[in-house]
């Protein structure tokens, strides 16, 4: 297959959003019923030393990687139907950064958000689960008997101003809209044979019913657990992001440009033309309707327009002063990298105990079936 990754059949469509942060906590989504929630991770130094690197270079190192897992890893959390969860293995294959640019979805049309690949992550009894399970997979993460699951864990490293993580509730999805998919992953798998890169998993169609969240308050405090194996979920583009994203891309230039210019060598005639085009792409911008505009791209908007001003008016002094010049384009590079969207994201073997199981018996009886299972878990 010279091409295996171009998924022809792929449809851009228009979607509502509701954000998760104006609706009451009692009405938030549950893992249990919708099959995402949202969870409070606090903070400790060895996450928050792993999330500032993943900030400051945008790659999760093999080091960081292990801590990550060592500190997530046989923890409990508390959800909102009294259940717990507890995390008993966190798969190396799988724990990877993501870092997505402002408008990566955007496809012409103005004022939309979009739902560019709708995708649920695994298929249960396909490839490579089956395999790595050696065909156990389907009685260990049975959804409606076994207390044992397979979830994505997802974390943003800083406040998401762009391309957010968009979850379907599940409840909304009508079963004939779930589609088997197979593709050709270009990361690799974790079996290490000619079949490696192979995966089984869904993509959806769209329709009315279904049901989108997003969270504008997502931050690094904060996670999300979903079903590896049956929740939708996506990355979409706000709306007003299609707008800034020319700009963004234009300031992003500037300021690689300042960064890989030797000190001796900067100078603003160097940048003119690049300072020329993103002021004329900053009046459009300006002249933009944000009516609807979420308040996370308006703080972008803020952000790059402020260092856009603060970049022409140095230069408009005829300034070849070279210090203030980095200073400036040292905070440029500063807000040019807080509108990317940086993520962490693992998969996840856990334990719930629900409410009705809380007893000490069903607490072993869970446990025990989780030990005599770790073997198989750990090829994962």
């Amino acid at each position: 297959v010279s091409n295996p990754n171009t998924h022809a059949t792929r449809i851009v469509e228009e979607i509502d959003l509701y954000d998760l942060a104006t609706i009451e906590l009692d009405k938030q989504p549950t893992l249990a019923g919708n099959k995402f929630e949202y969870v409070k991770i606090g903070s400790n130094p060895t996450l928050n030393h792993v999330f500032d690197e993943v900030v400051e270079t945008n790659r999760l190192s093999p080091d960081n990687a292990k801590n990550l897992r060592e500190s997530l890893s046989h923890t409990w959390f508390e959800l909102a139907d009294g259940s717990w969860l507890f995390t008993l293995h966190i798969t190396e294959h799988g724990c990877i950064a993501r870092t997505v640019p402002p408008g990566r979805a955007f496809t012409g049309a103005e004022g939309r958000t979009w739902n560019p690949m709708a995708h649920g992550d695994q298929q249960l009894d396909g490839f490579p689960i089956y395999q790595l399970m050696r065909g156990f997979g389907t009685i260990l993460f049975n959804q409606r008997y076994s207390p044992i699951d397979l979830l994505n864990l997802w974390i943003p490293v800083q406040h998401v101003r762009s391309q957010p993580l968009v979850l379907m509730d599940y409840l909304s999805l009508n079963p004939s809209d779930q589609l088997r998919y197979h593709i050709y992953n270009e990361v690799g798998g974790p079996l290490g044979n000619a079949n490696n890169n192979l995966n089984d998993c869904w993509t959806y169609l769209r329709n009315d019913s279904q049901k989108w969240y997003w969270n504008s308050e997502f931050d690094r405090d904060s996670a999300v657990f979903f079903s590896t194996l049956i929740t939708p979920h996506t990355s979409a583009t706000l709306q007003g992001e299609e707008i800034i994203a020319p700009f963004w891309r234009g300031l992003k230039n500037i300021s690689d440009l300042i960064l890989t210019t030797p000190k001796e060598d900067l100078s603003c005639s160097i940048l003119e033309d690049q300072i020329i085009l993103n002021s004329r792409l900053a009046s459009s911008v300006q002249a933009a309707d944000y009516d609807d505009v979420p308040p996370n791209v308006r703080k972008a908007l803020q952000r790059l327009m402020g260092s856009h001003n603060d970049l022409t008016g140095l230069c408009s002094q005829d300034s070849d002063d070279i210090g203030r010049l980095a200073i400036v384009g040292n905070s440029l590079h500063v807000i040019v990298e807080e509108q990317i969207r940086k993520s962490v994201e693992m998969r996840v073997v856990v334990v719930i105990i629900s409410p009705r199981a809380k007893t000490a018996f069903a607490s072993f009886v869970a446990i025990f079936v989780l030990w005599i299972s770790t073997k198989s878990m750990k090829r994962f």
